[in-house]
């Protein structure tokens, strides 16, 4: 692998950006979070969510393994609208419910590593990295960079 010259220094100047993907959360907290609520992934969202008996109710059979999909066609349709609210719903209260350990996670000894010239970008809403980062303010010396790259999201 190639390394970088040192030219009178002993360490990098560049940046590090870490970029957090699908089961960032999870692998934060494996054992749930503060309340041993799960954290889901995009396959077992409509379990661990709850959502299965809700749209069942209205004949939907969900493959539970690709929600995008789901309500992706779902909200395609201009149909459903009710159901859809109430997935929306349900969903939003659940992460908002969710909770980071007092125990150290993987969030925290990442945002402790980082230096300020350096980033991290998430393709998930994630409300743990967001409560790891205000766990850890005054701690770093100069806030990290945490950017979103679904969408504004103001709690990043």
């Amino acid at each position: 692998m190639p390394r970088l010259p040192i030219i009178g220094a002993t360490e990098n100047a560049d940046p590090h950006v870490v970029i957090l993907g699908a089961g960032g959360s999870r692998a934060a907290c494996p054992a749930g979070d503060r309340n041993g609520l799960a954290l889901p992934f995009m396959a077992d969202l409509i379990d661990t969510v709850g959502l299965r008996p809700l749209i069942q109710e209205v004949g939907f059979v969900p493959n539970a393994g690709n929600f995008e999909a789901f309500y992706d066609d779902l909200a395609r349709s201009e149909k459903h609208s009710g159901l859809i609210a109430e997935i929306e719903n349900k969903v939003r209260e659940y992460f908002t419910r969710l909770q980071l350990p007092d125990t150290a996670t993987v969030y925290d000894y990442l945002l402790l590593s980082l230096q300020p010239k350096d980033l991290i970008a998430t393709f998930n809403w994630d409300p743990l990295l967001v409560q790891a980062c205000r766990r850890h303010e005054g701690l770093i010396v100069s806030p990290i960079g945490c950017i979103t790259m679904l969408g504004p999201r103001s709690a990043l």
